[in-house]
């Protein structure tokens, strides 16, 4: 990111930017960074995604396609640099 504006950088797969939409460098993602590209996770080391936690939940009755659970996780992360390079 390093001072460039929104929209002239593309951030990893599994992060959504929202710097256009907030004041301030926001990214949005699935806790722990669930399905991000691995350079991502390579630079949170810490983080432990686990899809039975983390990725989004749907119980739907099957004739009548009532809902009956959703689950939908989000994380909000500060954007404070670029990130390595491979």
């Amino acid at each position: 990111m390093y001072g460039k504006k929104a929209g002239d950088y593309c951030l990893p797969t599994g992060l959504l930017d929202a710097s256009g939409c907030k004041k301030g460098p926001v990214a949005f993602s699935l806790p722990h960074f669930l399905e991000s590209d691995k350079i991502v996770q390579q630079f949170f080391p810490r983080s432990k995604p686990d899809p039975s936690k983390h990725q989004t939940y749907l119980d739907i009755e099957p004739t009548s396609g009532t809902v009956f659970a959703a689950r939908k996780r989000l994380q909000i992360n500060a954007v404070c640099g670029g990130l390595p390079t491979p």
